[in-house]
């Protein structure tokens, strides 16, 4: 018992190694998800229905949540717990949840990726959406079609990322004022735009400008990447050299 608690407790998933007898016991369970929630999975099926022990799991990673017995994944408080630590944990909870908006934001504004999982109202909710693109420009393509022809959503993702042009209604894409932005963010994203939009001079320029300075920083981040690795490799010759000389 000695040794497996101090197993688990170093790596809370060990609890897969333990005996029978010990995935029921209690506070051996929670010392492991305490120390890592997805080890829930292995806890025993009585200890899945545990709230105190499940709200310790979701609140150390909120996966763990899809571990929890069945009718606690339609416990609001328990599900808040696990959005609000990881948004991807609504996949897992009850579907009348998925169209709690006050749940579904708090999972928009951890990931904004968990919009595929929220149920259609939110989806179609334009003010849900821009919480989720604020955090995840790339949760666009996880709205409604109507949202996605939505001027203002889109603006504001493609303000953030011009990439997310690609998940735009084609009316927007025809729209020179949310080209000019998505191609100004980032230059190659006016592929994505309509074909008399492509030849523009007015956005070709600022789409050529924009590569330019993703060029640039690129550039910067790879030098200072070199000079990095070039002190390490001088600095380990440096302690080689001292230890031959000792």
């Amino acid at each position: 018992m000695e040794l497996v608690k101090i197993a688990i407790a170093q790596n809370g998933h060990a609890l897969q190694f333990a005996a029978p007898h010990l995935i029921g016991n209690r506070d051996l369970v929670k010392i492991a998800v305490a120390q890592d929630g997805y080890a829930l999975e292995h806890a025993a099926e009585t200890l899945k229905r545990d709230m105190e022990l499940v709200k310790i799991a979701v609140a150390q990673n909120g996966h763990a949540l899809q571990f929890a017995a069945p009718h606690l994944i339609g416990n609001r408080d328990l599900v808040k717990i696990a959005v609000a630590q990881d948004g991807y944990a609504l996949e897992h909870a009850a579907e009348t949840l998925k169209r709690d908006m006050e749940l579904v934001k708090i999972a928009f504004a951890q990931n904004g990726h968990a919009l595929q999982f929220a149920a259609a109202d939110a989806q179609s909710d334009p003010k849900v959406v821009l919480v989720a693109i604020r955090n995840t420009p790339h949760a666009l393509q996880y709205a409604s079609e109507t949202v996605r022809a939505d001027p203002e959503v889109v603006l504001a993702a493609v303000s953030r990322n011009g990439n997310v042009l690609e998940y735009a209604a084609d009316s927007l894409r025809a729209d020179k004022k949310i080209v000019k932005a998505a191609t100004a963010q980032f230059g190659y994203s006016l592929k994505y735009a309509a074909p008399e939009l492509q030849t523009d001079p007015q956005l070709v320029g600022i789409a050529e400008r924009s590569k330019k300075r993703v060029a640039r920083q690129w550039f910067i981040v790879t030098s200072i990447v070199n000079m990095k690795i070039r002190v390490l490799r001088l600095f380990r010759w440096l302690n080689s050299w001292r230890r031959r000389d000792d």
